[in-house]
């Protein structure tokens, strides 16, 4: 049943999927998160040191690809002696690199994009003409420009998860300002193209959002009426649509074994939680964080204590590749480029603790919008 609310929904609200999807009669489908291509979301991790692996799906430890170190030993790789080879990758492809892609970084490479975001940066979406990425910490979102030119956007003191609704119009996920699990402080936002800022009051479509310090994925309208979509999911955090938009991908955080989930749609075009399915698990110590799906079905996830981009392929998702970028700390969310400027086939990843925004060559394109 729906609950009407005017008030911040009970919990923090970390992350979005399926804007502008078919739940209950709303919306024409999509892919998740911010940008559309990456369902936003996560929390501040808890410390630690994951010594630098990553976990393979059985927990044991797996070697991991440097996207400027190749060699899994440490080796040297330097690639200044000669131009980037598109044809060469870094990390293995199983596909020809796609005809769209830039050629001034190998699949796998990865350099900084942005700097300056000194309290670091959380949600990231791609924007018609610029990536917009939250620092909940600085109180902001920041509009980020072909060129990696940071410039205001609006305040917003409590923002994480981001994503684009067909209008134009930026959704915004509110952790609220207490980050604490017990105070029902969270909330939704929409951000007009001129920055003015709004709860949900009205409107058609629906969103997913998640809350990875609860067991549910809510089911928001933007009229505000708010129900559960799932009600079991351990620490839910970010979520993609797959390509058929017949299937709901969920990552777990702050859970022992890093669960990927997957769930059918039913008719309602929302995910039917009895025939949910654990299709991988990433072992403890890694909080899984925000995703992005590509032109080929395969599912990207950021590890933020492990510093690892997972790559899902569909027919074995058990079996992710592993990115480990120097440098890089605490990936949270993942966008792939859409305005012009924008590699169409890279990463753009934001730091939990860090001050950068990165991008990362896939080789593969953004999975294409709804």
């Amino acid at each position: 049943m729906w609950t009407r609310t005017t008030e911040r929904r009970r919990g923090l609200l970390t992350g979005f999927a399926a804007l502008l999807c078919a739940c209950g009669g709303g919306g024409d489908g999509g892919v998740g998160g911010g940008g559309l291509d990456s369902a936003m979301g996560g929390t501040p991790a808890p410390t630690g040191d994951a010594g630098g692996q990553a976990a393979a799906v059985d927990g044991t430890a797996s070697p991991t690809v440097d996207a400027l170190d190749p060699t899994p030993d440490g080796g040297a790789a330097d690639s200044s002696q000669t131009p980037p080879d598109a044809s060469a990758p870094f990390w293995p492809l199983s596909h020809p690199v796609d005809d769209v892609c830039a050629v001034d970084l190998r699949p796998g490479e990865a350099v900084v994009f942005a700097e300056g975001f000194a309290r670091g940066s959380e949600g990231i979406a791609a924007g018609p003409d610029a990536l917009y990425v939250s620092s909940p910490r600085a109180g902001e979102i920041r509009r980020v420009l072909p060129d990696g030119t940071s410039l205001p956007f609006v305040t917003l003191p409590d923002a994480l998860g981001l994503a684009f609704l067909s209008d134009g119009r930026l959704a915004v996920a509110d952790i609220g300002a207490t980050n604490d699990p017990g105070v029902p402080d969270g909330g939704v936002w929409l951000v007009d193209p001129d920055g003015t800022a709004t709860k949900i009051v009205s409107g058609l479509d629906t969103l997913l959002v998640s809350d990875d310090f609860d067991t549910r994925v809510w089911h928001v309208r933007l009229d505000g009426e708010v129900a559960p979509a799932l009600s079991a999911v351990p620490s839910p955090n970010g979520m993609a649509l797959n390509l058929a938009r017949t299937h709901l991908w969920v990552v777990s955080t702050f859970t022992p074994d890093g669960e990927v989930s997957l769930y059918p749609l039913g008719e309602d075009g929302l995910p039917i939680e009895a025939m949910g399915t654990v299709v991988a698990r990433g072992g403890g110590a890694i909080t899984q964080d925000g995703v992005a799906l590509d032109a080929h079905d395969q599912l990207y996830v950021a590890r933020n204590v492990a510093g690892v981009i997972a790559r899902h392929p569909p027919e074995e998702p058990e079996t992710p590749a592993l990115l480990k970028p120097n440098g890089m700390r605490t990936p949270a969310s993942l966008a792939f480029g859409r305005a012009p400027g924008f590699d169409p086939c890279s990463l753009y990843v934001t730091e939990l603790f860090g001050t950068r925004i990165w991008r990362v060559a896939m080789g593969a394109a953004g999975a294409p919008l709804p």
